[in-house]
């Protein structure tokens, strides 16, 4: 296990608070792998704490399983056909009491789907052109916003976002241009929706315009894209990495370094129900890394013992922590326990 306490000072003047979290036990244990034996690539992830659900769509192409669905916390998989994919991203929305997946839009495919329980799936008719393929891989519900919001992930002119109150009918809405979406968080305190970008910067929505902010390569001595991203409320802080290393702020404009993982950390996520951020590798990169910190300050590298090169999907629910393996072991699903 490593851990890193750097609290080397980047952009402000004064150093942020350090919070000291003695004997630290990473609330995440029991990595295991099972076999589903359904053939697919599923890299989105979301959990129905009503239906006890979890729901995972399938990227693969030209597959007949559109998604797969557990309810006894990973143990058994079911596997549900539907609108043929690829299907990248799904979110869940407790409002609506519906999942709503995005994907690959083309004049023969849709760019977004919803189901009630995660197997009966309906295509949606959106404002997207359909002369042009463009494949969608982000997408997040607003709660305080009760809406749906969707970006591509494409070039700059690709750059497109719908949004949708109930998942049926969506509206394009106008984006500022910026390059390959990476991660998103909501921040409710401060009323915007953060997105890291493949490029040197991150972007901000606040529901009717985007403010760009860049990140300098010394900030988190990396000039790697942005990628994953979180804001956790109980911290009142953001983190995010940038290739190997991970900052945080308290305003997404004031960075401090804190952490050099052994691999590049794609994605982070606060899980409000553990307390703790945890971020994990998403890509062809030499071996699974996840790090866990329940402060932002100090980050630990999690032991797994899992002969894994890379994750894809990750989603929470009732004690457990599903992740879905890289496309070597597309018929896997790892399992991990979470009190």
């Amino acid at each position: 296990v490593n851990s890193s306490s750097d609290d080397t000072k980047i952009l402000v003047s004064s150093p942020a608070p350090t919070p000291v979290i003695p004997n630290y036990t990473s609330p995440i244990t029991n990595f295991r792998m099972i076999d589903h034996n359904i053939s697919g690539r599923y890299d989105g992830f979301a959990y129905s704490p009503t239906m006890s659900k979890f729901v995972a769509v399938n990227s693969g192409v030209n597959s007949s399983v559109t998604s797969i669905t557990s309810t006894d916390g990973g143990n058994t998989w079911q596997s549900h056909t539907g609108p043929a994919g690829p299907w990248y991203d799904v979110e869940w929305s407790p409002q609506l009491n519906l999942f709503c997946a995005v994907g690959y839009c083309s004049s023969t495919k849709k760019a977004v789907m919803t189901s009630p329980d995660g197997e009966n799936w309906t295509e949606r008719t959106t404002p997207i052109p359909t002369t042009t393929t463009s494949s969608w891989r982000l997408i997040e519900w607003i709660p305080e916003w009760s809406k749906f919001i969707a970006l591509t992930h494409g070039s700059t002119s690709e750059t497109k976002m719908i949004t949708s109150t109930n998942g049926i009918n969506w509206s394009l809405v106008t984006c500022d241009p910026y390059y390959q979406p990476k991660d998103s968080t909501w921040c409710p305190e401060m009323g915007l929706w953060a997105v890291t970008t493949g490029v040197n910067n991150h972007t901000f929505y606040d529901n009717s315009s985007w403010t760009t902010t860049g990140i300098k390569s010394s900030v988190i001595y990396s000039s790697s894209s942005c990628n994953g991203i979180a804001w956790s409320p109980t911290l009142g802080m953001f983190a995010m990495s940038k290739g190997k290393y991970i900052g945080t702020s308290p305003d997404a404009y004031n960075w401090y370094k804190r952490y050099t993982a052994s691999t590049t950390i794609s994605k982070i996520e606060w899980i409000p129900e553990l307390q703790i951020f945890c971020g994990w590798s998403d890509g062809a990169y030499s071996s699974f890394t996840m790090v866990t910190s329940s402060d932002g300050i100090n980050w630990y590298e999690q032991d797994h013992n899992l002969n894994v090169s890379y994750l894809k999907g990750m989603a929470y629910g009732n004690g457990r922590l599903i992740l879905t393996p890289g496309s070597m072991d597309s018929d896997k699903i790892i399992i991990a326990d979470a009190n």
